[in-house]
């Protein structure tokens, strides 16, 4: 044995004691009556005692786990030497930057600051990889006598608090003596009122009135004492001395000092087991919640004894006496009892039932039993010695994928040189130990790309953590965008969450920083010498425990569920994400602010793998990391897939709306979208599903059409394929079967869209989905027709380079369609993607057409050019809104570039050329009065067309104005919110090298909102023109009444008015009308009276509310 036998007592304890304290906490969670759960508590303590006590003195028979062996450590080896891996290249069309639609992603920025080599500060984190990768060698160190020294200076901290805890009974038992000492015998007229409450059981009850005490206590097991305050006491006739008596005679009742006794004793073990702390004070707090019941009903009513319990938080909160029970107690417990009798889930149960409290006792008799025959006892065991050669790792080993060698050469194609990319970094665990066997992605966002399990990892970490391959430069996008460069690097290991970092801090060649614009190279060369190209795994402490059913209450075996995609911050923490969660005003994109990193790209289950149900539908997905929240996919025959959302963190389910503002399109707050947050162990109901089947086959021919992609749902693009986990490619024979839809119920109709494989001239085409049976749909065959081909190529003017993005395709709406026009319906969308010299080419319809373009750098473009040569009727035409009469409609502003067609049937390809023209970036910044450059602040109009948005906060002191043309002028507005300051500045003909914002003190508004008699209007929401960081969410949740009613806007422009619009759950209307402030002040108007006016509810019917469509 290593240690003595009160160290092998001490470990034992620790041990099971964690196991008894984690089954005690579940069964209190699933037992929910307070009398059920005072039992089960006082049998976990029990057990707590009992369990390492029988396995010391070996009072039941058991056997030996074998923990704890004797090893002696080897000399390190020689690191493994690195090679160059690089076993699977980027898809050539990766667009590493995420395009979920409706959600608010904070991307990869570059940021400005002072030029630094790239080369130098690469190379210099590189040397220091190297250097702690030579060999090293540590001394034999003998485990048994540092698990020895460890050991015992444990157990002299744990005797030490024991010593403590035992002091502290001791002054509180000494405190009691005193107490009773000085007391005097309670008068004949409370005997009385004693015995009028509890009956002949009260006269073997000791009554005793002190002025010692500020509320009444109890204690005693054989001999229960109840003491009164002399102040209570002296108002015998008072129905709060009745409750007061009442509720110490209940813990009598109940036998609650000897289970208070039994958690002091638990203490002495247990001190330092968290769960033990919960679980004393659910004890607590289940013991004063049947106290309460029984002494509410001594009194008037309910209501009269929660007010008198709130009178006492008022006026105690303080602990109680060591070693006492007694009415008062924190405010917080209070409170919680308060809510307990004034609003109970469910009539509290009194009495004990028999078989209830025969499983509890049988369940703990098994429980002692049974961790009573498993020891911990150490037997020395031989530690194999390491084998010198793996210390080299060869062709065959796990660390050495195949190399490509890249050759620096002309791309035959389009005539641009070809390099190489390496990429080097080290993988730590969150101790800083080195990793060996991580494995590492590349992680991006590819447009129109489906989830991909098997993708393979671009290196395995080696013995000292490193990894090392190379890239061709033909995966990355001709223009040298920052965000093409810069993926993310992912490294997954068993046991681990997983760590993440910019592909460019790891590249070493320096070609990232060559290949960025000038206006880029120096905010981004100060970047990479903050980062170092380690990758550190965070701990995975709390997988994501679910168990899947469907409607009918029944286990779902063999459902897939598939990590899509993870939310989290770089802190690794959700408490600032728990707290806004529980806030009025929270919904999916004010709590996006606090969990900004995403990672959704089509490898995430290849970085965390699929998981299935069991045959109870439990499932368990780890290496996800601490504190993250993870989107899955739940999917599988017969059930309807969905999307559900779960954090790695224990705790409760929170709902919040999707988003508050809908609340101004919605026919009220109940009508709003949900987003459901599940913790890190749920239960998930899904819905059924039958599975839909069918053919795809060609018009003219007949033969089948292999290799089309057919998927459901609505709002499907023809680049991804809609809903992409509701999709199947048609076999050789053009069939195809859908897992997933949802079984329609009364009007509701589902879609299915077909497009051909890339390569075909073949159109898309949509098929309604009818009523679903009890057997699997059969979708009448699906006949696909050939269209024209219209190829180009779209290029930046200005640049002369080839732009990346959407090319779409929208058909005349003439009366009389042709034959073919049939194949389009109202939601489709032809749309294909350029490749990365901007090549694209498009089946279209004979007859006249559109051909759009939309860049996916959207930022630097003008919209809508080409409009004027469009011969297409306008259908709409308000203000600067305008939309053609077009299937499907074409809204002009939402593309960059507009070509008309009219190719004819059985034609050639159709050749166009599409060219933009980008505007210019400029680097800016703000200074304050010092001529200081400040940092943290927010700037509007840096994006072409979306003038009135506010960005990101400004890092390192400076931002970038994109897409400025000289004919377009913009004002762009600063706030600096740390000190109340604004700026703007006028931009407007030949751009400057560098803007500068002059920051000067802005104006605050103070007010308090109030109802018709005077009463505060908490939670209203305030918005209005020209505020700052409205348009981002920034400033939404700050605007927010709070419960006393008052409200404070800052950043408000001197002299300028402004009008403040307030709206709530179920009123709206103006708050302020043409307000204006001065410099440096901060004008109260004092209280609002908020106009009630109340928006309509929705109807439970919500299918008997007809549908606001546009004339």
């Amino acid at each position: 044995m290593l240690l003595n036998e009160s160290g092998s007592w001490l470990i034992h304890s620790a041990v099971f004691g964690a196991a008894i304290l984690l089954l005690g906490g579940l069964a209190v969670w699933f037992f929910r009556e307070p009398i059920y759960r005072i039992r089960i508590i006082h049998w976990t303590f029990v057990a707590c005692l009992l369990v390492p006590a029988f396995q010391q003195l070996d009072m039941i028979p058991g056997y030996s786990l074998n923990l704890g062996s004797e090893m002696k450590t080897e000399p390190l080896q020689t690191a493994p030497e690195i090679v160059s891996l690089s076993e699977s290249p980027l898809v050539s069309q990766s667009v590493p930057v995420e395009q979920t639609q409706g959600s608010s992603i904070r991307h990869f920025e570059p940021i400005p600051s002072q030029n630094l080599s790239v080369e130098n500060t690469v190379f210099s984190e590189i040397e220091n990889l190297k250097e702690s990768a030579r060999p090293a060698t540590v001394p034999v160190i003998s485990d048994s006598a540092l698990l020895l020294r460890i050991g015992r200076t444990m157990q002299l901290v744990y005797f030490t608090m024991v010593g403590f805890w035992i002091l502290i009974w001791l002054v509180g038992y000494a405190r009691r003596c005193q107490i009773a000492k000085y007391a005097i015998l309670a008068s004949d007229e409370l005997q009385h009122l004693l015995s009028s409450i509890a009956g002949a059981k009260g006269k073997h009850v000791r009554l005793l009135v002190s002025d010692r005490v500020p509320t009444p206590i109890m204690w005693g097991a054989f001999r229960p004492t109840i003491v009164i305050p002399t102040e209570l006491a002296a108002k015998p006739n008072s129905a709060a001395l009745r409750w007061a008596i009442a509720h110490e005679w209940s813990h009598v009742l109940q036998g609650d000092f000897s289970t208070q006794v039994l958690s002091s004793l638990t203490k002495f073990v247990c001190f330092y087991q968290p769960a033990y702390w919960w679980l004393r004070r659910q004890l607590i707090l289940n013991q004063d919640f049947l106290a309460d019941a029984f002494a509410a009903n001594q009194g008037p009513s309910t209501e009269d004894y929660a007010d008198f319990l709130v009178s006492i938080a008022r006026n105690q909160n303080q602990p109680l006496l060591t070693g006492t029970l007694g009415i008062s107690d924190h405010r917080s417990n209070l409170f919680r009892r308060v809510n307990m009798l004034v609003d109970p889930p469910r009539p509290l149960l009194q009495k004990k039932k028999r078989l209830p409290t025969l499983l509890i006792l049988l369940f703990a008799l098994l429980t002692v039993t049974g961790l009573s025959t498993v020891r911990l006892d150490a037997r020395p065991i031989e530690t194999p010695q390491s084998q010198s050669s793996e210390s080299k790792p060869d062709s065959n080993s796990k660390n050495s994928l195949p190399a490509q060698n890249h050759s620096q050469k002309a791309d035959n194609k389009s005539g641009k040189e070809k390099y190489v990319l390496k990429y080097r970094g080290r993988v730590i665990a969150p101790d800083g130990t080195p990793v060996e066997g991580a494995k590492i992605f590349a992680v991006y966002w590819v447009q129109g790309s489906r989830s991909n399990p098997h993708i393979k990892p671009r290196a395995i970490s080696d013995a000292n953590g490193m990894f090392q391959y190379s890239e061709s430069s033909d995966v990355f996008e001709p223009d040298a965008d920052i965000y093409y460069l810069a993926y993310t690097l992912v490294a997954a290991a068993d046991g681990f969450g997983f760590a993440r970092g910019s592909s460019s801090v790891f590249e070493t060649t320096g070609r990232t920083l060559q290949l960025l614009p000038a206006s880029r190279r120096k905010s981004y060369s100060n970047y990479l010498a903050k980062q170092k190209p380690v990758l550190q795994l965070v701990p995975d402490e709390v997988p994501i425990t679910g168990r899947i059913m469907n409607i009918e209450g029944k286990p779902v075996k063999g459902a897939r569920v598939r990590v899509d995609r993870v939310w989290l911050n770089a802190e690794n923490n959700l408490d600032a994400w728990e707290q806004a969660a529980k806030k009025k005003e929270a919904d999916f994109y004010s709590l996006r602010n606090f969990t900004p990193e995403s990672h959704n790209g089509p490898q995430m289950p290849s970085v965390i793998p699929d998981v299935h149900t069991d045959a109870d539908g439990y499932f368990t997905i780890r290496e996800i990391g601490k504190e993250r929240i993870a989107k899955l996919l739940v999917s599988g025959p017969g059930i309807e897939a969905n999307m559900i959302s779960a954090r790695t963190r224990r705790g409760e389910k929170i709902v919040v709306p999707h988003s508050w503002k809908d609340k101004t399109s919605q026919r009220g707050i109940n009508s709003l979208p949900k987003e459901i947050y599940f913790p890190a162990k749920f239960t998930h109901i899904v819905s059924d599903s039958i599975p839909v089947v069918g053919r795809v086959t060609d018009a003219e021919t007949g033969k089948p059409i292999s290799g089309a992609l057919v998927s459901a749902g609505p709002f499907v693009t023809f680049t991804g394929g809609g809903k992409n986990h509701i999709n199947d490619t048609t076999d050789a024979d053009g069939r195809y079967r859908l897992e997933g839809l949802p079984a329609i119920k009364k009007k509701r109709q589902e879609r299915i869209y077909v497009h051909s494989p890339i390569d075909t001239t073949y159109l898309p085409v949509t098929v309604e989905v009818p009523a679903q049976t009890e057997q699997p749909q059969t979708i009448p065959e699906i006949k696909l027709t050939k269209g024209v081909w219209v190829r180009g190529q779209v290029v930046d003017e200005r640049t002369g380079k080839p732009v990346r993005g959407l090319v779409k395709y929208y058909a005349f709406n003439t009366k009389k369609p042709s034959k073919l026009n049939h194949t389009v319906f109202l939601f489709n969308v032809f749309e294909r993607r350029t490749d990365r010299e901007g090549h694209f080419k498009i089946p279209v319809l004979p007859g006249k057409g559109i051909v759009t373009f939309m860049a996916y750098d959207h930022t630097r473009y003008r919209r809508g050019v080409g409009i004027e040569s469009i011969t297409a009727k306008v259908k709409i035409n308000i203000g600067k809104y305008k939309q053609l009469d077009t299937v499907p409609a074409l809204i002009p502003s939402y593309c960059h570039l507009l070509r008309e067609i009219n190719p004819q049937v059985g034609s050639e390809p159709v050749e166009i050329e599409m060219k933009l023209t980008s505007g210019v970036d400029i680097p800016g910044r703000m200074i304050d009065e010092n001529g200081e450059s400040l940092d943290g602040g927010f700037v509007s109009g840096t994006y072409y067309r979306n003038l009135e948005s506010w960005g990101l906060p400004i890092r390192n002191k400076q931002f970038l104005i994109q897409g400025y043309y000289p004919d377009q002028p913009r004002t762009l507005h600063a706030y600096y919110p740390q000190k109340n300051l604004i700026g703007s500045y006028h931009l407007e003909g030949k751009p400057p090298a560098e803007i500068v914002i002059q920051m000067e003190p802005a104006g605050s508004v103070r007010g308090r909102l109030v109802d018709e008699v005077g009463d505060p209007v908490p939670d209203v929401m305030l918005s209005g023109k020209g505020l700052p960081l409205e348009r981002i969410g920034v400033q939404a949740p700050r605007l927010v009444t709070d419960k006393e009613g008052w409200f404070l806007i800052q950043g408000l422009v001197p002299g300028k008015k402004y009008t403040i619009s307030g709206m709530s759950a179920n009123a709206s209307g103006h708050v302020l009308t043409d307000i204006a402030v001065q410099a440096n002040q901060t004008k109260n108007v004092g209280n609002i009276k908020f106009p009630p006016v109340v928006m309509p509810k929705k109807s439970d019917d919500s299918s008997n509310v007809p549908e606001n469509k546009p004339k």
